[in-house]
């Protein structure tokens, strides 16, 4: 029983100080941030275009007598349309680090993302698309702005799957609108 160790005494202080490992101290570094504009909403011409239609087709509706409250409909629509155009892009702080996406004081999970793609097409396209686990989540669209695309890729490739994701066709016709 001579090399029997008792592990309830422990030594007096014997042990060096824990020191943070180099892949911590990696992790802690490895962060990229960045700003933002966030449009709300189409360009004004396409707006009052859009608009312009619409008010034509509820008068037409009125004229026709095919239903009064299907025209005040296409006429409210139109009218929010216009508003939205002329509201200020919001522009956002977003940061993404070995712990999740961070936009503004809104915190994303790697644990909540199912994947992740780069839509990296410059000028048109710069954008990070975000898919989540939950089903009724819609898909996060993240402007690049001037972010280097292949080190937001580094940081998030080992800890979450790089899957492509096609646009909708609701997501082809809103970037239509908003161009």
């Amino acid at each position: 029983m001579s090399h029997t160790v008792d592990l309830r005494k422990k030594p007096a202080d014997e042990s060096p100080p824990l020191e943070p490992t180099p892949v911590q101290e990696e992790v802690k570094a490895d962060t990229i941030r960045w700003r933002a504009e966030f449009s709300s909403g189409p360009s004004k011409n396409n707006a009052i275009q859009i608009a312009t239609g619409l008010v034509v087709g509820a008068a037409a509706i009125l004229f026709f007598g095919l239903g009064y409250l299907f025209a005040v409909l296409l006429i409210v629509a139109g009218t929010l349309l216009v508003i939205t155009s002329f509201r200020k892009p919001e522009t956002h702080e977003i940061s993404v680090d070995a712990g999740g996406i961070t936009i503004q004081d809104r915190r994303y999970f790697y644990s909540q993302i199912k994947s992740f793609w780069i839509n990296y097409n410059p000028p048109h396209e710069k954008e990070l698309l975000v898919l989540f686990r939950k089903p009724y989540v819609p898909m996060l669209r993240l402007p690049i702005g001037d972010a280097d695309p292949l080190e937001i890729r580094k940081i998030m490739v080992p800890l979450v799957p790089e899957q492509e994701h096609e646009d909708s066709l609701l997501d082809q016709i809103v970037k239509r609108l908003i161009q």
